[in-house]
């Protein structure tokens, strides 16, 4: 026999239906409480689509970051930033709002690459030199 799929309705339509009860929707402090509950998930929701966004920049970020730095040979990440093209840094600036591409940034994009083998992280006399594999 075919098992029946129960569709489990989400918090928004929760919210909806709890909105069309007559005592709700007398109640203005109640009401207002559940609109307010309802709009924060929508809030929710549409966040998801922001981090898809930014999931994508950042790969795309990344694969810049680790193209450029195939060109450069081993370099610290100050002299990467100071030596990188100045398409890269455009590119930075217009996808994430912010004033410039920064060292912070930068190590942020290459540590997970230096842990997965990808990019060889080298310590010479307390600076840390990056270089591709």
């Amino acid at each position: 026999m075919a098992e029946k799929k129960v569709k489990i309705p989400t918090l928004k339509e929760m919210y909806d239906k709890i909105l069309q009860v007559k005592e709700i929707q007398e109640n203005k402090e109640l009401y207002n409480f559940i609109v307010g509950r309802k709009e924060l998930v929508e809030k929710k929701n549409a966040s998801g689509k922001d981090n898809a966004e930014k999931s994508k920049f950042e790969k795309e970020l990344t694969e810049k970051i680790v193209e450029e730095l195939s060109t450069m040979g081993r370099v610290t990440v100050t002299e990467f930033i100071s030596k990188c093209s100045q398409e890269l840094k455009e590119f930075y600036i217009t996808n994430s709002g912010k004033e410039s591409l920064t060292n912070q940034k930068v190590t942020s994009v290459l540590r997970p690459l230096v842990e997965s083998g990808q990019i060889l992280k080298t310590p010479i006399k307390g600076y840390q030199y990056y270089e591709t594999i």
